[in-house]
């Protein structure tokens, strides 16, 4: 590992809370790129066999990036790593002054 490459602990680590019956799951795609995937623990929403998710967000070295899909993240990042946990627990989509994010 490269000096100053950020590991899949530190952003476990930086992660909010997960709100009831949801979880997290990092994923390292590249050596510079971390996806971070909030899993919803009730299957009774779903139609298949297959385990519920949402991408939550990107961090790309050291810095917070919301995504533009599931494979995609937006250029400019929102946060410092440190400040992770002050975000959604739900996701990064959807930020404070931002409509729908008040409805949740």
């Amino acid at each position: 590992m490269k000096k100053g490459q950020t590991t899949v602990q530190q952003v476990m680590d930086n992660l909010p809370s997960p709100p009831e019956g949801y979880s997290y799951d990092v994923e390292r795609i590249t050596p510079q790129v971390i996806k971070v995937w909030l899993y919803h623990d009730d299957a009774n929403h779903s139609y298949t066999n297959e385990e519920i998710y949402t991408i939550h967000s990107f961090i790309k070295r050291d810095m917070v990036h919301q995504p533009k899909n599931t494979e995609k993240m937006k250029v400019s990042s929102i946060c410092h790593l440190n400040e992770l946990s002050e975000q959604s627990p739900y996701s990064t989509l959807n930020q404070p002054g931002n409509a729908l994010a008040e409805l949740l």
